[in-house]
């Protein structure tokens, strides 16, 4: 089997386990979060979850075992917690050595969070303008934003004005088939999903507690499209990963922005994975999936474990038995050395970017099984530009 082959199937098996735990970890026996081998508590959105189960199961089989435990209740969740230093109860997911998801007890009288993560700055939480005293951020690899109906749906695009009138008077938008407002389902304004579709649409955030069902999570999304009795009416929204791994269940739409003449959906067509429109600039609805840490200052982190985690997950650093960029390619997100353009804040305009170590043509190849990039080793060194990851980069 090709190793792009094989990229693809590990991909839709750790995006299929971290939307079986977005539902509820696969049911185990509890045991002590702290018991668990050098434990690091998080907290933050559901979007990262088969991102971070990832790299989990990567960490707890590596020589030198981590254990990532999360909670994932919403996005802006995370900022509130590290400024009023809220701790951690209950319960909270860590991910086997296999990358099974499975449930953990924290400590009763709370555990404190080290990290996070969520897919936007904490200046779109409502109550602040940055972060709080304390707490730093760096932005990881790229997820996109995407409207989904039912693959029984017909309707195959959506402009930013159609979502304005569906998420802003449902019952009364006008807009067909999205006009029962039972079918229309969103998330809260806690979501980083949910801010990011408001900000495309140019409405307050707090519309969307308004109108249509909160499914509360990604995997909920899903499972409510894919099962809804009217699906010409149905519609919502979830992470680009959540919906690549179902789309034997729900269907993209090509998105609109205002100012486009056209839509465009995150790859070069319905059934590719290269994410093409969004490492060039077309596709729109796109945002860096953001990881918090504890420190004094940026690059100051509290917790050398917490460290070594998020530069790995943000592809910052790379290990024998966790390779950074191939992960974050198998899992349907594009690190950061393979985009072309960047965005300076929270869906700002987007901006040409050069990557300091490009891996575009790695990347292709990962996601399509062929690149136009000649190959190198050791041994077969690139007439022109830099050998990485077994490809002659540009530069």
């Amino acid at each position: 089997m090709q190793r792009w082959q094989r990229s693809t199937y590990a991909w839709i098996a750790s995006l299929a386990l971290g939307l079986a735990w977005s539902s509820g970890a696969v049911a185990q026996p509890d045991v002590p979060c702290a018991s668990l081998p050098n434990p690091i508590y998080g907290i933050g959105g559901s979007a990262p979850n088969p991102l971070i189960g990832t790299f989990a199961a990567a960490l707890a089989a590596s020589d030198d075992p981590i254990t990532v435990i999360y909670q994932s209740p919403g996005a802006c969740f995370l900022v509130r917690a590290v400024a009023d230093d809220t701790p951690l109860t209950g319960t909270a997911s860590y991910w086997t050595t296999e990358g099974q998801a499975r449930t953990c007890t924290l400590p009763l009288d709370g555990v404190r969070a080290e990290w996070g993560s969520m897919g936007n700055t904490a200046a779109l939480c409502d109550g602040f303008d940055g972060n709080p005293p304390g707490l730093q951020d760096v932005p990881g690899p790229v997820t996109t934003w995407t409207m989904i109906v039912p693959t029984a749906s017909s309707q195959t695009s959506i402009s930013s004005e159609a979502i304005y009138m569906v998420y802003g008077f449902g019952d009364e938008s006008g807009t067909a088939p999205w006009t029962d407002e039972s079918q229309i389902f969103t998330r809260n304004p806690t979501s980083a999903a949910g801010l990011a579709i408001a900000i495309a649409a140019g409405l307050p955030p707090s519309r969307l507690a308004v109108i249509g069902t909160d499914v509360m999570t990604n995997g909920n999304m899903v499972t409510r499209l894919s099962t809804s009795t009217s699906p010409e009416a149905a519609i919502g929204f979830v992470s680009g990963e959540t919906a690549d791994a179902r789309r034997d269940a729900v269907r993209v739409l090509a998105y609109q922005h205002r100012g486009q003449s056209c839509g465009y959906t995150p790859d070069s067509s319905v059934s590719a994975f290269d994410k093409i429109n969004v490492r060039e600039g077309r596709y729109w609805l796109w945002a860096f999936h953001r990881f918090f840490y504890r420190g004094s200052a940026p690059g100051t982190f509290e917790s050398p474990r917490v460290q070594r985690f998020i530069r790995l997950i943000t592809g910052e650093a790379s290990e024998p038995d966790v390779p950074s960029i191939q992960l974050i390619a198998d899992n349907g997100n594009v690190p950061l050395c393979a985009m072309e353009v960047t965005r300076t804040g929270d869906y700002t305009p987007l901006v040409p970017y050069t990557p300091p170590a490009p891996c575009g043509c790695y990347f292709d190849f990962a996601t399509t099984g062929e690149s136009t990039c000649a190959t190198c080793s050791e041994s077969t060194p690139c007439a022109s530009g830099t050998c990485r990851l077994g490809f002659c980069e540009a530069r």
